[in-house]
């Protein structure tokens, strides 16, 4: 794809302009060829997006002069000229101060905000010289009035904001985004800033209710008042379907009086009695409006339901039909330390390919995985049907409570996944909430992560705080602590690899014999675990308490390989165990692949679990790095050959497993060697399939053998068919292959290599 370099974009920007964002909806309401936001806050909206100037100094002192440009959203690291060392701890400087000027045309309303929606690490924000507020929240929106500081009528405005130069800024009151297996922490002001302007008082943020079943939507609408109390008249709400322009249906809204400081809320219940529900074969979305004539909000929104059965591990429903999420996880607070991140997180089009990547085999799920995605990305995941566990920025892997930590304490990079000593419920609670009130119209957000492998009271008490909140009552999932109620759902980690000699989870009492190898999934376990030992020891809780939650698999497969084909530093002992410290990327490739895919195929066919989710799609492919993703090419988004082969059928909806766990076989010369398993024709969608399968037997490219047999699999079921196939006699490295036809022109395949020695 073309890009202008950075340095050209430089030319394409007015330091001094501002981007003011329309105030009415297109047909119906707006300018003719100028669309609507898709998401806009009450008022007039004015982007400040572009080029910044920015510098680097100490926390007290504005800086004279601003010599590098950094794009905004973006990181430090686009900065040009760029920064030495950035992101890394350092004494270099203690913060970098960014800087915008802007003019604001004609007279200035009642009431102005400033929205940064993310920023990190810690933002104090200086408007026109003078302090207007500062937060230390890093992974939430932040609003500033900034009323008595700007000057309208075309004059012009200065904006300083400053921002920590490292994680290390960040105090231990608040979530700072620790992960024991990050080397670097770039920081920046990463998503969308907004001017505000408006009258006082004014609409605060909406949460819509989807009712699929009623036909109908629920509109909670909260308003606000600064200084002047009173109320908005003639309210309208509205909600259009933007692929037609067609009204879907409307209500009128009194919002009472306000009084100042205090927030009011409505709630009003819209009709919609010929609506379309949004799933990932279908993405329908819906505009919310609400105008007074002079300002509007908006919101998108989209018609579901998702739900998981508490009586069961392994059923949930999607608009009240089952469910199964096949998908991968996206760490982009990772991707933010590679070297070739730079804009791409912020490029439109490249995230849309990527979650197209994914989308084009068949996954539906993804989840964000220690921490947020700027917030195009629910945007673009609403678009294409893709739907995420959003997690908080919580990995805080080493608790002072289970046992010491004072080896990771002295580590230059797990010190910062120690739980913080003053981060408490409450402050868990503010920033929960202010997480989910961003997030909670995207329809592609259908669970809410509070952690990853965390063992901590804390998140369960704040989750037990604001669950309520979300009048959609999504599913809760809280790490490596306890299921905060009944109802919600426990992540399961099961790495087949990891009790390798050398890696980090391995212990002495389960020391493995051998490398794993496929020939062990004939014995593994059925029923994913959690990993809870350390927490449930601290807290005197019985072993098996968790096994009846309902599971999702949100990350497996542990053969994580750099972009250039090399082992990480946690599955180095892996790769030269199985294929020897001088074995070829391309060999090592072809291992990860089939692995992840035939785990994949296992864990499906297994059915203990509503979802599988393996890491990563996205992450950072860093020196010394211990995790990567599966990204040949980062630019244009593109897989190796290999992961191109096997993994894509592994996921398809209606999918197949061998269930050939053995794989060496000796010839039998007088009576023949055959091989007996099952083949499991497993079914993601809502229709019956009656068709063939056949088994091949290959030697490379060349086909020895094969045998078809029927199958028939219901909705949302796996079926198991038993064969029995007649091997060479010739000693040699073949393939069985199973392929599945039935579903219109797609044809699915599951591989599993087996070696034939003599007698």
């Amino acid at each position: 794809m073309n890009r202008l370099p950075f340095v050209c974009c430089l030319l394409l920007f007015c330091l001094t302009a501002a981007v003011p964002l329309p105030a009415q909806p297109p047909a119906p309401g707006g300018k003719k060829g100028q669309p609507a936001p898709i998401n806009q806050e009450w008022g007039s909206v004015v982007s400040l997006d572009g080029v910044w100037e920015v510098a680097e100094g100490s926390r007290q002192q504005v800086p004279a002069r601003f010599p590098s440009r950094v794009p905004v959203p973006g990181l430090i690291t686009s900065a040009r000229p760029a920064f030495q060392k950035a992101g890394e701890e350092n004494n270099l400087r203690e913060v970098y101060w960014y800087r915008k000027k802007f003019t604001v045309p004609g007279k200035l309303p009642a009431l102005a905000r400033l929205k940064i929606f993310k920023s990190m690490f810690g933002t104090k924000v200086y408007l026109n010289g003078r302090e207007v507020g500062e937060s230390e929240l890093n992974f939430t929106p932040l609003y500033f009035t900034v009323t008595p500081f700007l000057k309208g009528n075309g004059a012009e405005n200065e904006l300083v904001v400053r921002v920590g130069a490292h994680i290390a800024a960040v105090p231990d009151s608040v979530v700072s985004g620790g992960d024991p297996e990050r080397h670097r922490y770039p920081p920046g002001i990463y998503d969308h800033v907004q001017l505000i302007l408006s009258g006082d008082p004014y609409l605060l943020r909406t949460q819509v209710v989807p009712d699929v079943a009623g036909k109908r939507v629920g509109v909670v609408v909260d308003f606000a008042a600064e200084k002047a109390g009173g109320q908005l008249p003639n309210l309208r709400a509205t909600v259009y379907d933007p692929q037609t322009g067609k009204q879907a249906g409307s209500a009128a809204i009194r919002s009472g009086t306000i009084a100042p400081g205090r927030v009011s809320q409505v709630t009003l219940t819209i009709p919609l009695p010929d609506c379309k529900v949004w799933s990932p074969t279908s993405p329908h979305l819906y505009q919310l409006e609400i105008s007074d004539g002079q300002y509007a909000y908006r919101a998108r929104f989209g018609m579901r339901t998702f739900q998981v059965d508490s009586a069961y591990t392994n059923r949930a429903s999607l608009n009240g039909q089952p469910c199964f999420i096949r998908g991968t996880n996206f760490s982009i607070h990772r991707f933010f330390e590679d070297s070739l991140s730079g804009q791409l997180p912020w490029d439109r089009e490249w995230v849309r390919t990527l979650f197209r990547r994914f989308t084009k085999m068949e996954m539906n799920g993804v989840r964000f995985v220690i921490g947020p995605a700027p917030e195009m990305w629910y945007d673009i995941a609403d678009e294409e049907g893709m739907m995420i566990f959003d997690e908080y920025a919580i990995w805080y892997a080493y608790q002072p409570q289970v046992g010491s930590v004072a080896r990771e304490a002295a580590d230059p990079y797990k010190k910062w996944s120690i739980w913080p000593k003053n981060l408490s419920t409450r402050q868990l609670v503010k920033e929960y909430t202010a997480w989910m009130q961003e997030r909670w119209n995207h329809p592609s957000v259908i669970g809410w992560d509070a952690q990853n492998e965390t063992w901590a009271a804390q998140t369960g008490e704040a989750i037990r705080a604001v669950r309520q909140l979300d009048r959609s009552n999504r599913v809760w999932d809280n790490g490596w602590s306890p299921p905060a109620a009944a109802g919600d759902i426990r992540e399961a980690h099961p790495y087949f690899e990891r009790w390798v000699e050398g890696t980090e989870m391995k212990t002495d009492k389960e020391k493995s014999q051998k490398p794993f190898s496929l020939d062990d999934l004939a014995d593994a376990e059925k029923v994913p675990s959690t990993f809870y030992l350390p927490f449930q020891y601290a807290s005197k809780m019985p072993p098996d308490w968790h096994w009846q939650q309902p599971c999702v698999i949100n990350e497996y497969s542990y053969l994580w390989l750099n972009r250039d084909g090399t082992p990480t530093e946690l599955t180095k002992p892996y790769y030269d165990a199985v294929l020897g410290a001088n074995a070829t990327a391309d060999q090592r490739r072809e291992l990860y692949a089939r692995s992840l895919a035939a785990v994949t195929e296992y864990w499906r066919a297994t059915r203990s679990c509503f979802g599988i989710l393996y890491p990563f799609g996205l992450a950072g492919s860093i020196p010394g790095g211990a995790t990567s993703d599966n990204l040949a090419d980062v630019g244009t988004i593109e897989f190796d050959a290999h992961y191109n082969k096997f993994v894509p059928d592994a996921f398809a909806a209606l999918g197949i497993c061998a269930e050939l766990w053995k794989t060496g076989f000796v010839i039998k010369q007088w009576a023949g060697t055959q091989a007996e398993f099952t083949v499991a024709v497993i079914n993601d969608l809502p229709v019956q399939f009656s068709d063939y399968f056949v088994i091949q037997v290959m030697q490379g490219d060349s086909l020895v053998s094969s045998r078809r047999y029927r199958y028939q699999v219901n909705p949302g079921e796996v079926s198991r068919t038993p064969v029995k196939i007649d091997l060479p006699k010739v000693p040699g490295r073949y393939e069985i292959v199973a392929e599945l036809h039935g579903r219109a022109n797609k044809v699915v395949r599951s591989y599993r290599p087996v070696t034939l020695r003599a007698e």
